[in-house]
């Protein structure tokens, strides 16, 4: 008769497999995780794959970690951008864009992030700044969800244009409440899938008046 496994003896593709149960459950998924080294290998990519920044010392605090240990950054698959905390007085324009433009370099050295989420709650935000054109195309490439809520996009409908063309292969594209500086129509009568027709499988609009269009 075949000798049972003990616990030590599992193939770390059960463990992946159980710890799969609970990624809703951070806290748990937390706690199996510091059992053993067999437990934290199969936790660490439930527990990574989404970051959420809500602040620039968030960002930067990621932003080392990724260069200290540099194999956690293939964990991470969704990244959700705001809304920025605080407490008394609301964050002004120059942190709001600050913590945008951190954000897109951050994506240089996430590869394998495929969901970006941007929920800034009121913000005014520049999507395109001068000096990251250029480089859009690379830190948004790999991008398939693209989830854009609450803010006022500067530059008008073409930096949010721009910001799309950068997405080469996206796939899902939600627009929620994002309105523009200047008096010009909602983003989905400028054919904003113009450029992603042969990919784009989702497009969900959401105006002021909370009525989508899909």
């Amino acid at each position: 008769m075949d000798q049972l496994l003990t616990i030590q003896q599992l193939p770390p593709e059960i463990w992946i497999i159980v710890l799969s149960y609970l990624i809703n459950d951070q806290e748990t998924l937390k706690k199996c995780g510091l059992v053993c080294h067999a437990w934290l290998s199969a936790a660490r990519p439930h527990l990574l794959r989404t970051v959420r920044i809500r602040n620039i010392s968030r960002v930067l605090e990621i932003d080392t970690s990724i260069d200290t240990f540099p194999d956690i950054a293939r964990y991470i698959r969704k990244l959700h951008v705001g809304p920025i905390g605080w407490t008394g007085t609301p964050p002004c324009h120059k942190e709001q864009q600050e913590m945008w433009q951190c954000s897109l370099r951050l994506l240089g050295k996430l590869k394998g992030t495929r969901e970006v989420l941007i929920d800034l709650i009121g913000g005014r935000i520049d999507l395109v700044p001068d000096d990251m054109q250029g480089q859009l195309s690379a830190l948004l490439e790999g991008v398939e969800i693209l989830a854009l809520s609450g803010f006022v996009c500067l530059g008008g409908p073409p930096a949010l244009q721009c910001i799309l063309l950068a997405c080469s292969r996206l796939s899902h594209l939600y627009l929620n409440g994002v309105c523009f500086a200047d008096d010009v129509a909602p983003y989905h009568l400028h054919d904003a899938t113009a450029n992603h027709k042969e990919t784009l499988r989702t497009f969900v609009y959401y105006g002021d008046d909370d009525d989508p269009s899909e």
